[in-house]
């Protein structure tokens, strides 16, 4: 797995020689064997980019949780498919099912709430330079090619929080209601600092800021250093984090922190 755009080599953040041949040496099977053995049911269709970086972000995911008691639930499913036969709005490069509910038009099977899908035809091999140019335009937290499945796991421990915390009556209204907010054109800017993506809603904004954070935090061997929500307001500050954050922060960091808190609890 080496990225090619314009017919020359392209490593962006995170990519290296490395990386691409444990890519390329990796055996799916083995994945999704240490995923079942989990409870994680998968299906990578043959896309070892896609199983290679699941894997690694759920490796991720249980570093940041055994070193930094953080509690991100990881995801019930992930799947490769062919998005033209999912019921899905758009055009998407991965999504989360945030209930469980149908998802191919020709089958009846329920999904389960974080569920991970990925589309099969996208072309996997530039996803590097695909996520810089995205990060460059500014739609992306960031430029590294881990970016767009971190930021689904980041829906999938979002999704299991809310549903940790509120009565099972009410959890779709909060969904629905974090889907459709909209932000004004003041706060909208704010958090545009994280990226444009994470302005689109509540949602967005909290896997699009875990995303940037936990990125920012890996090391060489893409394992987290530090904990990347050490200043943050969630997903379980301490009094003390808070304090410090209202005590230090500009009026702008106040705001986004404050609005990134009541997102993750689902009060905004």
């Amino acid at each position: 797995f080496v990225s090619r755009l314009n017919n020359k080599i392209s490593f962006c953040a995170g990519l290296n020689t490395k990386v691409s041949e444990q890519i390329k040496a990796c055996n799916i099977d083995v994945i999704s064997d240490k995923f079942s053995k989990t409870g994680i049911e998968t299906n990578f269709n043959g896309n070892k980019i896609v199983a290679w970086c699941c894997n690694k972000t759920a490796d991720i995911f249980r570093q940041l949780n055994e070193k930094y008691k953080l509690n991100l639930a990881l995801p019930k499913g992930i799947f490769v498919e062919d998005f033209s036969k999912l019921n899905i709005d758009n055009e998407k490069l991965g999504f989360c099912n945030w209930l469980p509910s149908p998802v191919s038009k020709d089958s009846d099977k329920i999904f389960p709430e974080r569920t991970l899908f990925f589309d099969k035809k996208f072309p996997w091999e530039n996803i590097d330079p695909y996520t810089e140019d995205l990060h460059k335009s500014g739609f992306w937290a960031s430029n590294h090619f881990l970016t767009s499945v971190i930021h689904e796991y980041g829906h999938s421990a979002h999704d299991n929080h809310l549903i940790d915390i509120s009565d099972p009556k009410d959890i779709l209204e909060i969904l629905e209601k974090l889907k459709s907010k909209k932000y004004d054109q003041k706060t909208g800017k704010i958090i545009s600092d994280i990226s444009i993506r994470a302005a689109h809603n509540p949602l967005e904004t909290v896997a699009e800021d875990m995303a940037g954070k936990i990125v920012s935090s890996l090391d060489s061997n893409l394992l987290p250093t530090e904990n990347p929500f050490k200043s943050s307001s969630y997903p379980d500050a301490s009094f003390l984090t808070r304090l410090q954050i209202l005590l230090t922060g500009n009026k702008n960091n106040l705001i986004r922190e404050s609005l990134l808190r009541k997102s993750w609890n689902g009060t905004v």
